[in-house]
């Protein structure tokens, strides 16, 4: 496709959204509070702690399960991106769809270009994108 192609192209279809609104980022932006970390918290231990939880074809162990436990309790909510935790007081960006945080600093560079969940790849641009 010539320059030119491309240039008409472009006038046909107008400019191509790829990321996020700023002010949509704002809409999903939470201050961690302890609620939000007792609400990870329950949800891991009960996929950590399930009775019958496999791994390998094999039952997890009671000493795999405390060391899953004990790794929920220390770092209960982790960014999606860069797997650092994510504290009381700092600010996150809840997904929508699939409940995940992301650190706010973290989240904008990546919706700059991309308007789906790093995690379920679920449109998050909300109502009339």
């Amino acid at each position: 496709m010539s320059y030119e192609e491309l240039l008409e192209l472009t006038e046909r279809l107008g400019m191509v959204e790829r990321g996020v609104q700023p002010a949509r980022l704002n809409e999903l932006r939470v201050v961690i509070t302890p609620t939000h970390v007792k609400q990870q918290l329950e949800s891991d231990r009960m996929v950590a702690g399930r009775n019958g939880l496999v791994k390998g074809g094999a039952n997890i162990d009671q000493e795999e399960k405390e060391a899953n436990e004990k790794m929920c309790e220390e770092d209960p909510i982790k960014c999606c991106i860069c797997l650092d935790g994510v504290l009381v007081g700092q600010t996150a960006t809840r997904m929508p769809c699939c409940r995940n945080f992301l650190h706010a600093s973290c989240a904008a560079p990546w919706f700059e270009s991309h308007f789906r969940c790093p995690i379920c790849k679920s449109d998050i641009r909300g109502g009339d994108h």
